[in-house]
Protein backbone atom coordinates (compact mmCIF):
# COMPACT_ATOMS: atom_id res chain seq x y z
CA UNK A 1 0.00 0.00 0.00
CA UNK A 2 1.16 3.19 -0.92
CA UNK A 3 1.21 5.95 1.35
CA UNK A 4 1.33 9.95 0.92
CA UNK A 5 3.57 11.07 4.16
CA UNK A 6 3.50 14.85 3.21
CA UNK A 7 -0.41 14.64 4.80
CA UNK A 8 1.47 13.43 7.90
CA UNK A 9 4.12 15.91 7.77
CA UNK A 10 2.89 19.05 5.83
CA UNK A 11 5.85 20.00 4.84
CA UNK A 12 5.55 23.41 2.81
CA UNK A 13 5.04 23.07 -1.02
CA UNK A 14 8.76 25.22 -1.03
CA UNK A 15 10.37 22.43 0.50
CA UNK A 16 8.90 19.40 -1.45
CA UNK A 17 11.30 17.45 -3.65
CA UNK A 18 9.84 14.11 -4.28
CA UNK A 19 12.50 13.14 -6.27
CA UNK A 20 13.46 9.22 -6.90
CA UNK A 21 16.94 8.62 -4.96
CA UNK A 22 18.84 6.20 -7.57
CA UNK A 23 20.96 3.21 -5.67
CA UNK A 24 23.33 4.41 -8.39
CA UNK A 25 24.08 7.59 -6.22
CA UNK A 26 25.42 5.83 -3.29
CA UNK A 27 27.47 3.49 -5.41
CA UNK A 28 28.69 6.51 -7.03
CA UNK A 29 29.52 8.77 -4.45
CA UNK A 30 30.72 6.46 -1.20
CA UNK A 31 33.00 3.72 -0.86
CA UNK A 32 30.22 1.13 0.46
CA UNK A 33 31.55 -2.15 1.61
CA UNK A 34 30.46 -5.48 -0.55
CA UNK A 35 27.83 -6.09 2.49
CA UNK A 36 26.38 -3.18 1.77
CA UNK A 37 26.26 -3.09 -1.92
CA UNK A 38 24.82 -6.41 -1.88
CA UNK A 39 22.00 -5.14 0.82
CA UNK A 40 21.25 -1.97 -1.22
CA UNK A 41 20.99 -4.16 -4.61
CA UNK A 42 18.85 -7.23 -3.28
CA UNK A 43 16.80 -5.53 -0.08
CA UNK A 44 16.45 -2.10 -0.78
CA UNK A 45 13.51 -1.33 -3.29
CA UNK A 46 13.69 1.99 -4.04
CA UNK A 47 14.24 5.70 -2.06
CA UNK A 48 12.46 8.83 -2.21
CA UNK A 49 13.73 12.46 -1.81
CA UNK A 50 10.35 13.62 -0.15
CA UNK A 51 11.84 17.22 1.09
CA UNK A 52 14.96 19.12 1.81
CA UNK A 53 14.04 21.84 4.66
CA UNK A 54 16.51 25.06 4.19
CA UNK A 55 16.61 28.52 4.99
CA UNK A 56 16.32 29.65 1.51
CA UNK A 57 12.39 27.43 1.01
CA UNK A 58 11.60 27.54 4.89
CA UNK A 59 12.76 30.78 6.36
CA UNK A 60 14.60 28.52 9.80
CA UNK A 61 18.03 29.77 10.32
CA UNK A 62 20.64 27.02 10.04
CA UNK A 63 22.41 26.47 13.61
CA UNK A 64 26.19 25.24 13.55
CA UNK A 65 28.14 24.47 16.30
CA UNK A 66 31.82 22.96 16.91
CA UNK A 67 30.20 19.53 16.98
CA UNK A 68 26.95 19.45 15.18
CA UNK A 69 25.35 20.81 11.58
CA UNK A 70 21.67 21.64 11.47
CA UNK A 71 22.39 23.83 7.50
CA UNK A 72 20.08 21.60 5.95
CA UNK A 73 17.09 18.29 7.28
CA UNK A 74 16.33 15.99 4.36
CA UNK A 75 13.33 13.84 4.86
CA UNK A 76 13.61 10.64 2.69
CA UNK A 77 11.59 7.45 2.13
CA UNK A 78 13.28 3.87 1.66
CA UNK A 79 11.08 0.86 0.17
CA UNK A 80 11.84 -2.25 1.64
CA UNK A 81 11.18 -6.10 -0.53
CA UNK A 82 10.89 -7.58 2.39
CA UNK A 83 9.71 -6.88 6.30
CA UNK A 84 11.01 -4.14 8.14
CA UNK A 85 11.34 -6.44 11.27
CA UNK A 86 14.34 -8.31 9.22
CA UNK A 87 15.97 -5.61 7.50
CA UNK A 88 14.88 -1.54 8.55
CA UNK A 89 18.07 -1.37 10.73
CA UNK A 90 20.21 -1.75 7.86
CA UNK A 91 18.90 0.66 6.00
CA UNK A 92 18.66 2.82 8.64
CA UNK A 93 22.35 2.45 9.22
CA UNK A 94 23.14 2.30 5.48
CA UNK A 95 21.51 5.98 4.45
CA UNK A 96 22.28 7.43 7.73
CA UNK A 97 25.64 6.55 7.58
CA UNK A 98 26.42 8.01 4.21
CA UNK A 99 24.04 11.17 4.26
CA UNK A 100 26.21 13.79 5.94
CA UNK A 101 22.84 15.68 6.75
CA UNK A 102 20.39 15.32 9.37
CA UNK A 103 17.46 13.32 8.20
CA UNK A 104 14.42 12.46 8.81
CA UNK A 105 14.10 8.77 7.74
CA UNK A 106 10.87 6.81 7.04
CA UNK A 107 11.46 2.78 6.67
CA UNK A 108 8.91 0.81 4.90
CA UNK A 109 7.74 -2.27 3.77
CA UNK A 110 4.15 -3.52 2.28
CA UNK A 111 2.39 -3.35 6.01
CA UNK A 112 4.38 -0.89 8.04
CA UNK A 113 6.10 1.98 7.99
CA UNK A 114 8.98 3.48 11.20
CA UNK A 115 10.53 6.74 11.09
CA UNK A 116 14.22 7.45 12.19
CA UNK A 117 16.28 9.85 12.92
CA UNK A 118 20.13 9.59 13.83
CA UNK A 119 22.51 11.98 16.18
CA UNK A 120 25.20 12.90 13.88
CA UNK A 121 28.03 14.73 15.20
CA UNK A 122 31.11 17.00 13.02
CA UNK A 123 33.89 14.39 12.17
CA UNK A 124 36.86 16.80 13.39
CA UNK A 125 39.29 14.30 11.47
CA UNK A 126 37.32 15.01 8.31
CA UNK A 127 34.41 17.83 8.48
CA UNK A 128 32.27 16.98 5.60
CA UNK A 129 31.62 13.67 7.29
CA UNK A 130 29.48 12.98 9.96
CA UNK A 131 29.87 10.40 12.67
CA UNK A 132 26.91 8.44 14.42
CA UNK A 133 26.27 8.51 18.20
CA UNK A 134 23.16 7.04 18.31
CA UNK A 135 19.63 5.89 16.74
CA UNK A 136 15.91 6.91 17.38
CA UNK A 137 13.13 4.62 15.66
CA UNK A 138 9.66 4.65 16.09
CA UNK A 139 7.88 1.43 16.80
CA UNK A 140 6.39 -0.01 13.34
CA UNK A 141 3.06 1.91 12.10
CA UNK A 142 0.09 -0.03 10.62
CA UNK A 143 -0.31 1.36 7.23
CA UNK A 144 -4.28 0.81 7.42
CA UNK A 145 -4.86 0.90 11.46
CA UNK A 146 -4.47 4.67 13.41
CA UNK A 147 -5.34 4.61 17.04
CA UNK A 148 -5.85 7.94 19.12
CA UNK A 149 -1.76 7.46 20.16
CA UNK A 150 -1.21 7.21 16.10
CA UNK A 151 -2.96 10.20 15.54
CA UNK A 152 -1.04 12.03 18.37
CA UNK A 153 2.04 11.69 16.62
CA UNK A 154 1.46 12.24 13.31
CA UNK A 155 -0.31 16.28 14.67
CA UNK A 156 2.94 16.11 16.51
CA UNK A 157 5.13 15.73 13.30
CA UNK A 158 2.78 18.44 11.19
CA UNK A 159 5.21 20.87 10.33
CA UNK A 160 2.85 23.71 12.09
CA UNK A 161 3.64 21.91 15.41
CA UNK A 162 7.24 22.30 15.09
CA UNK A 163 9.66 24.41 17.11
CA UNK A 164 11.28 27.02 14.21
CA UNK A 165 13.89 28.63 16.36
CA UNK A 166 16.41 27.23 14.16
CA UNK A 167 16.90 23.79 11.94
CA UNK A 168 18.69 21.93 15.44
CA UNK A 169 14.81 22.81 17.08
CA UNK A 170 13.07 21.84 14.06
CA UNK A 171 14.56 18.67 13.57
CA UNK A 172 14.50 17.96 17.99
CA UNK A 173 10.80 18.30 17.33
CA UNK A 174 10.77 15.29 15.09
CA UNK A 175 12.98 13.62 17.13
CA UNK A 176 10.81 14.20 20.32
CA UNK A 177 7.25 13.07 18.79
CA UNK A 178 9.16 9.90 18.34
CA UNK A 179 10.31 9.76 21.92
CA UNK A 180 6.59 10.60 22.96
CA UNK A 181 5.38 7.84 20.68
CA UNK A 182 7.65 5.44 21.20
CA UNK A 183 6.74 6.04 25.34
CA UNK A 184 3.15 5.65 24.74
CA UNK A 185 3.44 2.10 23.84
CA UNK A 186 4.22 1.82 27.42
CA UNK A 187 2.25 4.45 29.36
CA UNK A 188 -1.26 4.34 26.43
CA UNK A 189 -0.95 7.93 26.86
CA UNK A 190 1.09 10.38 24.41
CA UNK A 191 1.69 13.10 26.46
CA UNK A 192 3.46 16.44 25.04
CA UNK A 193 6.31 17.36 27.88
CA UNK A 194 9.06 19.49 28.24
CA UNK A 195 12.17 18.83 26.08
CA UNK A 196 14.16 18.35 28.95
CA UNK A 197 12.17 15.64 30.53
CA UNK A 198 11.66 14.46 26.67
CA UNK A 199 15.50 13.25 26.72
CA UNK A 200 14.72 11.85 30.32
CA UNK A 201 12.23 9.71 28.67
CA UNK A 202 14.56 8.89 25.54
CA UNK A 203 17.40 7.41 27.55
CA UNK A 204 14.60 4.95 29.69
CA UNK A 205 13.37 4.27 26.46
CA UNK A 206 17.13 3.17 25.23
CA UNK A 207 17.78 1.54 28.77
CA UNK A 208 14.48 -0.71 28.45
CA UNK A 209 15.37 -1.91 24.93
CA UNK A 210 19.11 -2.72 25.99
CA UNK A 211 17.16 -4.56 28.66
CA UNK A 212 14.90 -6.62 26.96
CA UNK A 213 17.83 -7.46 24.90
CA UNK A 214 19.27 -9.07 27.60
CA UNK A 215 16.34 -10.80 28.81
CA UNK A 216 15.86 -12.32 25.02
CA UNK A 217 19.69 -13.14 25.78
CA UNK A 218 18.71 -14.77 28.83
CA UNK A 219 15.72 -16.63 27.62
CA UNK A 220 17.69 -18.46 24.86
CA UNK A 221 20.03 -19.47 27.78
CA UNK A 222 17.53 -20.78 30.08
CA UNK A 223 16.30 -22.81 27.09
CA UNK A 224 19.71 -24.36 26.29
CA UNK A 225 20.80 -24.73 29.15
CA UNK A 226 20.28 -28.51 31.08
CA UNK A 227 22.03 -27.83 35.14
CA UNK A 228 19.02 -26.64 37.08
CA UNK A 229 20.99 -24.75 39.17
CA UNK A 230 22.69 -22.51 36.61
CA UNK A 231 18.91 -22.14 35.03
CA UNK A 232 17.59 -21.12 38.28
CA UNK A 233 20.58 -18.19 38.28
CA UNK A 234 19.93 -17.06 34.71
CA UNK A 235 15.99 -16.67 35.44
CA UNK A 236 16.79 -14.82 38.70
CA UNK A 237 18.57 -12.12 36.51
CA UNK A 238 15.83 -12.44 33.73
CA UNK A 239 13.48 -11.41 36.74
CA UNK A 240 15.76 -8.47 37.76
CA UNK A 241 15.75 -6.65 34.20
CA UNK A 242 12.37 -7.55 33.78
CA UNK A 243 11.66 -5.40 37.82
CA UNK A 244 13.90 -2.79 36.21
CA UNK A 245 12.12 -2.40 33.25
CA UNK A 246 8.72 -1.74 35.01
CA UNK A 247 10.72 0.81 37.36
CA UNK A 248 11.52 2.62 34.01
CA UNK A 249 7.89 2.51 32.75
CA UNK A 250 7.24 3.96 35.75
CA UNK A 251 9.45 7.17 35.43
CA UNK A 252 7.93 7.46 31.49
CA UNK A 253 4.53 8.12 33.27
CA UNK A 254 5.78 10.42 35.60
Amino acid sequence: MEINYNKILQIPEAALLHKKLPKAFFLKHFKLSAAEKRFLNQEIEGMLWLASLRPQNINIPAKVSETKSFEEVQIISCSLKSSLQDNAQKAIELIQKYLPYQVLLIIEDKQEFIFNSAEKLINQREVQKRTIQSYFSSPAINKLYKNEITEALFKALAFSELDKTNLETTYSSYVEALTRFKAAQHTGSFTKKHHTQTSKDMEALQEIESLENKIEGLANKISRENKINEKVNLNVALQKHRKEIEKLKNKLSA
